[in-house]
């Protein structure tokens, strides 16, 4: 007889941007433990421009997942499996790649062994932010106009067993 494996729910789309806005929410409380350790060296520029994007994308994101969950409704807080999957991907990104990243660098644990004034990556980090926040906000837009063709699908279904019973 097989093991049994734990059945592991996957998060609904709602837990999901919640859990990706936190994510976002720690890399900017990160910032500015690196700002006030004073650990920019001549990359403050590319920080400030990293701030930045943090803030500006996390308010994007959650601008878009609310309006088209007012206009959606209530299915787009569940979401389906491929908008799932997709945040999900993201929520990796910023939390292995982004997050850990500053966390390095907050703490001082990041490589200082080249002479680069780039060398925190902040740029790379910034324009990673901008794929995550792209990614994001085309995968809701996605979602909704799924939902949309199903609810229009599902009306058209109701109205032709109507007719069809009327005769």
């Amino acid at each position: 007889m097989e093991p049994q494996v734990p059945f592991e729910r996957m998060p609904t789309l709602g837990e999901s941007v919640t859990q990706l806005l936190s994510g976002f929410t720690t890399c900017i409380e990160l910032c500015y433990t690196i700002e006030k350790n004073g650990r920019l060296g001549a990359s403050q520029g590319a920080f400030q421009e990293l701030q930045l994007r943090l803030e500006h994308s996390a308010q994007e994101i959650q601008i878009v997942f609310d309006a088209l969950r007012d206009y959606v409704g209530s299915l787009m807080e569940l979401g389906d499996v491929e908008a799932r999957n997709c945040l999900k991907e993201s929520i990796y990104l910023m939390q292995f790649r982004v997050q850990r990243k500053l966390d390095g660098i907050a703490s001082g644990r990041s490589d200082r062994t080249s002479h680069n004034p780039e060398l925190p990556g902040f740029r790379d980090l910034r324009s990673l932010v901008e794929t995550v926040e792209d990614n994001v906000t085309q995968d809701l837009e996605a979602q909704a106009q799924r939902l949309q063709d199903r609810l229009a699908r599902a009306r058209a279904d109701i109205l032709a067993e109507e007719r069809a019973r009327t005769g």
